[in-house]
């Protein structure tokens, strides 16, 4: 598991733990100021775990369309990071929400938008 002393940035850490408690706006907010200050494969791993937690969010709130857009924006991001970033295993991060994300994929109507909270993939940090 992380060590919560290695070099991350104690508002990454944080930003993780609101994305893992449901939070997503708050770990958006968390991480954008990040993701300000960041450039290169940082900028580009921010804003893809920011634009996977605002999906989520616009999700909850039936925001159908914000929903599937932020998810295929936030996937193009995360395929241009390296396997392992942050101590997050990203292609499993990947396979996760898109699976998380498959049955919305596919609604028309906001309407047919129902969670299934436990089935929200969860950010696993790793120490490797």
């Amino acid at each position: 598991m992380l060590d919560p002393m290695r070099n991350y940035p104690q508002v990454y850490l944080d930003g993780i733990q609101c994305f893992n408690e449901g939070k997503y706006f708050e770990c958006h907010e968390l991480l954008e100021s990040l993701w300000l200050e960041a450039t290169g494969i940082p900028e580009v791993f921010y804003q893809g775990l920011i634009q996977e937690a605002v999906a989520i969010y616009h999700l909850e709130n039936k925001n159908l369309w914000g929903a599937t857009s932020l998810f295929q924006l936030g996937l193009e991001k995360l395929a241009k990071v390296p396997d392992i970033f942050m101590g997050l295993e990203v292609r499993k991060f990947e396979r996760d929400v898109k699976k998380f994300f498959e049955p919305y994929l596919e609604l028309k109507e906001k309407s047919g938008i129902s969670i299934d909270e436990s089935r929200i993939p969860k950010i696993i940090l790793r120490d490797h």
